[in-house]
């Protein structure tokens, strides 16, 4: 079992601890990451988001988020819990080549966006909701790619009202971890 800590400032702000635990002997390349992020603005996630997803982030506070996931070469399943308070986002329309760097608001998906999304989540809230994890990786993702595709997925879920199945996905994903955790 390889374990592996690591802390680093995202954007030069926001404090990330993460911890990659390797077995030695493993068939299917299975890794656990676990991590939190400090207190920061969203706004500086913004270079990331407006090149993946087409979203900024105007306003709001990350006051904590923290996360775990086991994955593999196939894909990853975890949960994420996200610590956060007034947010808005801009939805940004695709830019063409022939346009200048600065994107357009998209209005009307906007409005919609911001109609749908937890302004705040907050875990003494009673609306208090963990994202859930659940990724199929490519086999072109690099480390790096695959796990901002899990924060992502982890991250959307606890915005946006989602079925509830999902909310059972991550009580059982719990289980799971924790099972796995007592046998290594």
């Amino acid at each position: 079992l390889v374990e592996l800590n690591a802390k680093a400032f995202l954007q030069g702000k926001g404090q990330i601890d993460l911890l990659f635990v390797l077995p030695l002997k493993n068939m299917n390349d299975e890794f656990f990451i676990k991590g939190s992020l400090g207190e920061m603005s969203i706004g500086l996630l913004n270079p990331i988001t407006e090149g993946t997803s087409y979203i900024t982030m105007p306003t709001g506070v990350i006051q904590r988020i923290d996360f775990d996931f086991i994955a593999n070469k196939y894909n990853s399943e975890g949960r994420l819990s996200a610590d956060y308070s007034g947010l808005s986002i801009v939805v940004l329309k695709e830019l063409h080549i022939s346009e200048q760097k600065r994107r357009k608001h998209h209005m009307i998906a906007t409005f919609l966006a911001n109609n749908m999304i937890k302004k705040k989540n907050q875990p003494k809230s009673l609306l208090y909701r963990e994202g859930y994890i659940e990724v199929e990786r490519e086999e072109v993702t690099g480390f790096w790619e695959y796990l901002w595709q899990n924060l992502y997925a982890g991250m959307t879920h606890s915005l946006i009202h989602t079925e509830k199945k999902k909310k059972r996905k991550v009580k059982l994903y719990k289980k799971k971890r924790d099972l796995i955790q007592m046998y290594n």
